[in-house]
């Protein structure tokens, strides 16, 4: 088991500019975790939100407990109307015109006589399951069910690849022009930093001319895409540690 305090990086994030601290993510998952808890195990969860910190820290508490968390491509009312099939619970952002009858676990009242160890999920620990969606370009979107177990091998992989293989290897920095809802930004925009200690922008950027602007400091950017294609990640990842030494 992997004590969560043990993998973050003292200054873990910023967020519009702003640093964002282990200890202050820590606070927010926490008091996340003491709101959740009452739910009952095997229950799925829906989980939204647009910050990218604030979801993390929803992520990361809901998966201290043995429940399938649902990750919408987006809030759209339609979207969020179908997956009401699967689970009335909801964790984050809702719109005003968000389809009625969703239950918001953020409001559930806090636990404060709960201990909090907070864990790296797994099914060791007895975490449940993440729960993607296709795109639907080619038909109705489908569910994909990963456990974290495949999660983990996954970012394994990724930090052996591509820091470790280095001779003298560094802690990154990481920035998305990727949502977190899908697999592909949530595996490299979050889950890679946080699970190896590397520092992430909250903020994700639309436009090359804005990143640039972020790129502009002493930090190794790792810059994710918005397709992911390996050797296209390879050049970002070279081009951004060349220029930005």
């Amino acid at each position: 088991m992997y004590n969560l305090k043990n993998l973050l990086g003292e200054h873990m994030a910023s967020r519009d500019g702003c640093a964002f601290s282990s200890a202050q993510f820590l606070a927010l998952v926490e008091s996340f975790y003491r709101r959740y808890a009452s739910l009952e195990a095997g229950s799925s969860v829906l989980l939204y939100h647009s910050d990218s910190i604030e979801f993390a820290a929803r992520l990361l508490a809901l998966a201290q407990l043995p429940l399938d968390i649902v990750l919408p491509p987006n809030a759209q009312p339609q979207t969020l109307c179908d997956l009401q099939k699967i689970t009335s619970f909801y964790a984050g952002e809702l719109e005003a015109d968000s389809p009625p009858g969703f239950t918001c676990v953020d409001a559930f009242a806090p636990d404060s006589s709960l201990a909090c160890d907070l864990h790296w999920p797994g099914s060791a620990q007895g975490s449940g399951s993440l729960v993607f969606f296709t795109s639907g370009s080619s038909g109705p979107a489908k569910a994909i069910y990963k456990s974290w177990d495949a999660i983990n091998c996954e970012l394994e992989t990724l930090e052996q690849t591509f820091i470790c293989a280095e001779p003298k290897p560094e802690h990154l920095s990481f920035v998305a022009m990727v949502s977190h809802q899908h697999i592909y930004g949530l595996l490299f925009k979050l889950l890679w930093p946080l699970r190896f200690g590397h520092f992430f922008e909250a903020s994700s950027y639309q436009y090359p001319e804005h990143l640039a602007k972020r790129l502009g400091d002493h930090r190794r950017w790792l810059v994710v895409p918005r397709q992911l294609s390996y050797p296209g990640l390879w050049m970002t990842m070279f081009w951004c540690r060349s220029v930005h030494r």
